[in-house]
């Protein structure tokens, strides 16, 4: 039993390492050990299974292992149930790890064992996930870009004797912001060639594939500065070979990001990020759709809570309710959006108020001062 206590720990350190950097120092034996040992647990449970004190033992061992590897290297804690799993769960990991080598891949696809499927697909599964691992290293890298450039914004202040302070502090702000766009544009257009080298010029080959890379480019998006950089991205002029990366772009904007703007839509609304939404609407028509169908949808939302909640859209109005006051915040961001919107470009205006009439009609019998639409063609 102590053997088995101590080999826990052990074990539990290479499940560890396989979700880090530190699988790139591993040669073929240390792949194979980390296999033998994952083959080990699983008989290792097979014989404690029916022995309730060697379990609880092992399951105590295995939940203070996973706590401490939890917080350092981002492992999922392995419970005493998981370890008939243990191999597919090392499997998983390794697959998942952008440091592991093509080799190892391709074993890695090997061990799958599907009799339905045949080596050449093997060999297929094995181009998208070493193209995925360029991806996601790509994807990080921009991500890390981002992380230390607070810390320089101090060090560029010296004491200067001018006698207007702030005229001091607005330069140095409208530097710190110059250096940040130039950096979210920098990253856009690296995330351009990373997507083209995973792409590539075969659409429709790459269309059975891009869920999977639907999910790494979401993973970008968490980062406070990753929508910057794919709306960017959208804003680069490059060559017609970038075709694929630009449509790409637009599909996984409706696939993933309007679904969630619309279901979060009061996020969505406080997003700083509208005068990107209006330029991206210029250029590119089916974003222009999916950005004004989403504006659309807020306000039908804002439309909802005013005729439910009998609230008004008067500006003088003091308003007693907190909640009819965060109604009228969310009206005006809106407002704010339409606007940038209408200002890219004469036709975009030209659709909007369109767009805006269409819906007074279909509200004619809801007052002004509770009227979404009707204000709107006010205000704007």
């Amino acid at each position: 039993m102590n053997d088995i206590v101590k080999n826990t720990e052990l074990f539990i350190s290479i499940m560890g390492m396989s979700r880090t950097s530190s699988v790139q120092k591993w040669d073929h034996e240390a792949f194979q050990r980390a296999f033998r040992w994952a083959h080990y647990f699983e008989q290792v449970y097979k014989k404690t299974r029916s022995k309730p004190n060697i379990m609880e033992k092992i399951s105590k061992q295995l939940d203070m292992l996973c706590s401490e590897v939890d917080v350092k290297c981002g492992l999922q804690p392995i419970r005493y149930e998981d370890l008939p799993h243990v191999s597919q769960i090392l499997r998983k990991n390794l697959l998942e790890n952008p440091h592991l080598n093509s080799e190892f891949y391709l074993e890695l696809i090997s061990q799958l064992k599907d009799p339905l499927q045949q080596e050449v697909t093997y060999k297929k599964q094995l181009q998208t996930l070493s193209k995925l691992k360029a991806t996601l290293q790509i994807l990080q890298l921009i991500q890390k870009r981002f992380e230390s450039k607070q810390e320089k914004k101090d060090e560029e202040l010296k004491e200067e004797e001018d006698e207007d302070e702030d005229e001091c502090v607005a330069s140095d702000c409208l530097h710190h912001h110059g250096n940040k766009k130039s950096q979210i544009t920098a990253n856009a257009s690296l995330l351009r060639k990373c997507l083209l080298n995973v792409i590539g010029s075969d659409y429709s080959a790459f269309q059975r594939k891009k869920y999977q890379l639907h999910s790494k480019l979401d993973s970008m998006l968490k980062h406070e500065c990753g929508l910057d950089v794919l709306l960017s991205a959208l804003l680069i002029e490059d060559s017609d070979k970038f075709e694929n990366v630009t449509k790409y772009i637009l599909e996984f904007v409706e696939d993933i990001l309007v679904p969630k703007w619309k279901v979060n839509w009061k996020d969505f609304l406080q997003f700083p990020l509208s005068n990107l939404y209006g330029l991206c609407s210029e250029k590119h028509p089916a974003f222009c759709g999916a950005y004004l169908d989403t504006l659309i949808l807020c306000g039908d939302r804002i439309q909802e809570l005013l005729v439910k909640n009998n609230y008004v859209l008067l500006l003088g109005k003091r308003d007693k309710d907190a909640n009819e006051q965060l109604c009228k915040y969310f009206f005006f961001l809106m407002q704010s959006h339409l606007s940038k919107f209408a200002q890219t470009d004469p036709s975009l205006d030209v659709k909007l108020c369109s767009l805006i009439q269409n819906k007074i009609r279909n509200t004619e019998e809801i007052p002004i001062d509770s009227n979404v639409w009707k204000r709107l063609s006010v205000e704007l």
